[in-house]
C-alpha cells in the first residue's frame, strides 16, 4: 500500500461514519460501426459512501449559474473513491435519499494517480 492508498482508505472511514450510501449508474448504449445507430443498454452501477456538503466551495460560480437555468434542484456529493470500480463522469445518474440526479460535474481529487474522493455535482 502506498501513503495515498492509506489516506483513500481513511477518507472512505470517515465519510462511512457520518455520510451515506449512494449509487452511481451509467447507462451505456452500443454504437453500429457500419451505421451508427446506437442498440443495447448496458446498465453499470456502483455504489458508494457519501457527504453532503454545502454547496459553497465545491465548483465554480459560473458553473452553477449555468446549471440552475436548466435544474430545479441541485446537489452536492462528496463520494469516497476507496475500492470502487466506477469512476462517476457527466450523465451519470446519482440516486440520494431515493432521489434520481443528473451528475454535471465531477471533480476527482487524486494526488499522484490515486482517486481518495470525487466531488460531484447534480441536478433534477
Amino acid at each position: 500500500m502506498t501513503f495515498y492508498t492509506d489516506v483513500s482508505s481513511i477518507a472512505y472511514s470517515v465519510i462511512a461514519e457520518f455520510g451515506q450510501d449512494v449509487t452511481v449508474t451509467r447507462s451505456v448504449k452500443e454504437v453500429d460501426q457500419v451505421y451508427g445507430y446506437q442498440y443495447g443498454d448496458t446498465v453499470e452501477t456502483g455504489t458508494f459512501k457519501a457527504v453532503n456538503p454545502p454547496q459553497t466551495d465545491m465548483f465554480d460560480d459560473d458553473a452553477l449559474k449555468q446549471a440552475a437555468t436548466i435544474y430545479k434542484s441541485i446537489r452536492f456529493a462528496i463520494l469516497a473513491a476507496y475500492n470502487t470500480a466506477l469512476v462517476p463522469r457527466v450523465n451519470d445518474k446519482l440516486t440520494m435519499d431515493g432521489v434520481d440526479y443528473v451528475v454535471f460535474g465531477v471533480t476527482p481529487v487524486s494526488p499522484a494517480g490515486t482517486d481518495i474522493v470525487y466531488k460531484l455535482a447534480a441536478g433534477r
